[in-house]
């Protein structure tokens, strides 16, 4: 196939890219309110022309992904294909065994992409939550972590708490807070580079980040790491190529 659109359903945004003979031409990012099938119409002019496939993951529910579907029918003509995580896939072993379908996608995705890197890899994407997950360098999939993003953290403080009043007005650091705003801003950060550079050191040879906000932690890491913004595209296309669909 030669135009295809690849797509990833995230908790708070949709991603885009139109590929022509697996080659980037295109990328859009619209945030979706919980309402993913509204990012379609929001797309730029480059993505009017119908594909020749339309190729992606979700993190989201099966209602969600049943009305992007039917967007994707009206705007295109053309229903998408979605990924789905498996025991194991393109010398890819999957850490969860027996509930190996569980394991979010975007994690698979993201492991699949990993193994085209030799030796052992650990794959951090930084978004709405942060994900970690380390694979050997025999493919196998040896677990990972999930906990709060950035924002998340910071919001669960404000919601939670009654005296915990701030606003973010300087970019995060790893630095003694000297206010509230400071202390929570470095403090959550601080938290995300600490696990990272842990789980780093004691499980793997290579870091990659990847997410929203990759850059933000990559400045602040103080260990070896690469920052692979596309990371999930190349997941989605080793996915569907192993499938036998490009």
């Amino acid at each position: 196939m030669s135009l295809v659109y690849y797509f990833d359903v995230g908790n708070t945004r949709v991603k885009f890219w139109r590929c022509r003979n697996e080659h980037i031409e295109a990328r859009a990012s619209v945030a979706h309110g919980g309402s993913p099938e509204a990012a379609i119409i929001m797309l730029p002019a480059l993505f009017a022309e119908k594909p020749d496939a339309i190729l992606g993951g979700s993190v989201m529910g099966e209602q969600a992904m049943i009305m992007f579907t039917r967007a994707c029918e009206k705007m295109w003509l053309r229903s998408p294909c979605y990924a789905r995580s498996s025991a194991r896939q393109a010398g890819v072993t999957n850490a969860y065994g027996e509930g190996s379908t569980s394991l979010g996608v975007d994690r698979w995705l993201g492991l699949l992409a990993a193994r085209a890197i030799s030796g052992d890899v650990c794959v951090v994407d930084c978004g709405t939550a942060v994900t970690m997950d380390v694979l050997r360098r025999d493919g196998l999939h040896l677990g990972g972590y999930i906990l709060p993003g950035l924002g998340l953290m910071s919001d669960a403080l404000m919601r939670e708490t009654d005296r915990v009043r701030f606003t973010v007005s300087m970019p995060a650091t790893l630095a003694l807070g000297r206010s509230t705003s400071e202390a929570v801003t470095n403090g959550v950060m601080m938290a995300v580079v600490s696990m990272i550079e842990r789980v780093a050191r004691e499980h793997c040879t290579q870091l990659i980040l990847t997410g929203g906000d990759a850059d933000s932690v990559s400045h602040l890491l103080s260990i070896p790491h690469v920052v692979e913004p596309e990371l999930l595209l190349h997941g989605l296309q080793r996915y569907f190529a192993d499938a036998g669909i490009r």
